[in-house]
């Protein structure tokens, strides 16, 4: 699926509503859909009957499903607000995996983006990734900055006089170190030699 099929998706993911039925405001219109005809028509007979002798229509609700008005509908309301800990965490869960599948699928369209060009061959050019390059990249551009600036180390000539001095006196450091190996090896030698005969 596409990144745009699952974002409009994530629209069925919701927390659970607080309220069973939407109120419609006063004098606005309904439609009624009966079972068959005659129902229809005993309907209609007894509002015309309640109409003229100006009596109240009473509707019993036999379904639990059907809308609840009045006190029954705010102790109902009271009781949705605080949905149990397990249901919140199932519609919570839910649509975070959603998103995280959207978001993968995002990266894969852009990752695809970034590496094909299109019919006029230019690449399109993406937003990376959410917090700047990765580390990889950022390693891969370091070496590269690297080997390109290698050869303008030794460019200026006080630069290779200082390199040179450098390399002069590491190279006398070594040689007294070893020179100083040497001594101690030979003085160790002739202490051994004179302890032996």
């Amino acid at each position: 699926m596409t990144a745009e099929e699952l974002s409009a998706g994530l629209d069925k993911y919701s927390l659970p509503k607080v309220f069973d039925s939407e109120l419609h405001p006063t004098g606005s219109t309904a439609i009624v859909v009966f079972v068959d005809r005659p129902s229809m028509e005993l309907t209609l007979k007894a509002a015309r009957r309640a109409a003229k002798t100006g009596a109240t229509v009473e509707w019993e609700d036999t379904e639990e499903s059907a809308p609840r008005f009045g006190l029954t509908r705010y102790e109902h309301h009271k009781h949705l607000q605080f949905p149990s800990r397990k249901e919140l965490l199932r519609s919570v869960n839910d649509f975070m995996t959603a998103y995280a599948q959207m978001e993968e699928a995002r990266a894969k369209e852009n990752a695809r983006k970034r590496q094909m060009p299109d019919e006029d061959g230019f690449i399109t050019v993406t937003r990376g990734s959410k917090g700047g390059a990765r580390a990889e990249e950022i390693k891969e551009l370091a070496e590269k900055h690297k080997e390109k600036n290698k050869g303008l180390e030794d460019f200026y000539r006080f630069q290779m006089r200082e390199k040179r001095k450098e390399q002069h006196h590491e190279m006398l450091k070594k040689f007294e170190d070893d020179k100083r190996k040497v001594d101690e090896m030979r003085s160790r030698r002739g202490t051994l030699k004179v302890n032996v005969s």
